[in-house]
């Protein structure tokens, strides 16, 4: 792979199933009527355009609202998940700080368009790392696609690590069941 390794898996360690049963239907944001709410958090600590690959992330993502495309395939709910992280995952990924994490859950025939994420410049100073860990089970349909890197219907508890925290991606969810993707940045001990 060109923009990520593949970690580990996870399954037999963590019950990703019932982490993500645990989630109240109610809990987090609702991309992308709430995303300027979300955008509010970073406003003044977006990386410059120099270290996001020449790309401005964060007026491209501002910038779905305003495609030519249907705002009705573009639905992901964000779930906060710090605390589950740091509990669950720090043997793992050899955690010392958990400096975002959040759960992504992508309904059928829903999608989020190429984009790269907003990423604070003291995570680049701290050494942060990114990883992506597959929350649900192996479904077809369900793609993620990390620059270069695809992932069709990947393993439930496969993790990668991203060689760049501000790579594009996108996602979608060609599926008939809920795909589930855990995004989280650390620092390592």
């Amino acid at each position: 792979m060109k923009n990520s390794t593949y970690i580990t898996n996870c399954a037999e360690l963590v019950d990703l199933d019932s982490i993500i049963d645990s989630i109240p239907e109610s809990k987090g944001l609702l991309t992308p009527k709430s995303y300027d709410l979300w955008m509010e958090r970073f406003d003044k600590d977006i990386l410059s355009i120099e270290k996001c690959n020449g790309a401005e992330c964060h007026k491209s993502v501002k910038g779905w609202q305003a495609s030519n495309m249907n705002i009705d395939a573009i639905s992901v709910r964000c779930i906060d998940a710090r605390d589950m992280v740091k509990d669950t995952f720090s043997e793992i990924l050899n955690i010392k700080e958990v400096l975002w994490a959040e759960f992504s859950q992508s309904e059928p025939g829903k999608m989020l368009p190429h984009h790269c994420d907003a990423i604070m410049d003291d995570w680049i100073e701290a050494g942060a790392k990114k990883y992506s860990i597959f929350a649900s089970k192996a479904e077809p349909g369900h793609v993620f696609i990390l620059g270069e890197d695809h992932y069709c219907q990947p393993t439930q508890g496969d993790i990668i690590e991203w060689h760049d925290m501000c790579e594009w991606h996108t996602g979608m969810n060609f599926g008939i069941k809920s795909k589930w993707l855990l995004n989280v940045v650390v620092t390592t001990n």
